[in-house]
């Protein structure tokens, strides 16, 4: 999967090929949404200095409203900068500069396409043909669309879920009984697994929401009712979803450092 000289599958893919939807098997909400993650985690392997730098292509496979539970900072994606024009009059040391500025905009849309690119190219060898038809351009002959637009379509077409399979999931949720002995991000895991699929299942939640999930398991635990306290203080501005995993993370690691759980157990 060589795009733009750089081969991304072999070079920096954490998944060189997708979980494969074999022969005559149609795609359906569970094996889509493993291939949906397998992609995030491949696109997040590209270093990308776009958003915060701290996500790599991760935004190519996310909607907005899911990449702002992961960054502060929104991927705006570039665009092609078009001709390079040098209006008279132009300065050698301006024309340069605006040569070496339109050379790395076309640089940065070209990385992204790539990357873009090679991660269409593993839908295409994990999806049989006949699910792709109704997106496949007959003159190119290759898929229309943004990844993002082909993801959803296969969702769409064949990934439909339904209120009782979210509900299903919901449940789960509730049912979650965290113990701190664990990592505490098995309880954010948890939580953003069920807003993936709530926004395939075209309810999005917001960050509000996502946050209220997780407080609720986590003060079932009576264990950081500190922290708690000091969150509700918190000016709402700052309750982000992203501040509340900071936040809890080092509730949890300060309570490690001065409990003993298994004595009290």
């Amino acid at each position: 999967m060589t795009v733009n000289g750089i081969n991304y599958r072999d070079t920096f893919f954490e998944f060189p090929d997708l979980t494969k939807i074999y022969a005559g098997g149609e795609p359906d909400s569970e094996s889509l949404y493993k291939i949906r993650n397998e992609l995030r985690a491949n696109a997040k392997s590209v270093y990308s200095n776009f958003s915060d730098g701290a996500h790599g292509h991760l935004a190519l496979v996310m909607t907005a409203t899911q990449y702002g539970l992961v960054s502060n900072m929104a991927f705006v994606r570039p665009t092609h900068p078009g001709t390079l024009l040098i209006p008279p009059a132009t300065t050698a040391a301006q024309s340069q500069v605006l040569r070496e500025y339109h050379k790395e905009q076309l640089c940065l849309f070209r990385e992204v396409e790539g990357v873009e690119k090679a991660l269409i190219r593993q839908i295409i060898k994990s999806v049989e043909a006949p699910y792709l038809a109704a997106i496949r351009d007959r003159v190119s002959n290759s898929l229309t669309g943004t990844l993002q637009q082909i993801l959803d379509y296969l969702q769409t077409a064949n990934g439909q879920i339904s209120p009782q399979m979210l509900e299903d999931r919901e449940q789960e949720l509730r049912n979650l009984s965290y113990n701190p002995r664990l990592p505490i991000d098995v309880v954010f895991n948890a939580v953003e697994n069920y807003i993936d699929f709530a926004e395939l299942a075209l309810q999005p939640m917001s960050q509000l929401q996502s946050i209220s999930k997780a407080y609720i398991v986590i003060n079932k635990t009576r264990r950081f009712k500190t922290a708690i306290t000091e969150w509700n203080h918190r000016p709402e501005a700052d309750k982000t979803w992203i501040n509340f995993k900071t936040h809890f993370r080092q509730a949890h690691q300060e309570f490690r450092e001065t409990t003993d759980v298994t004595i009290e157990e």
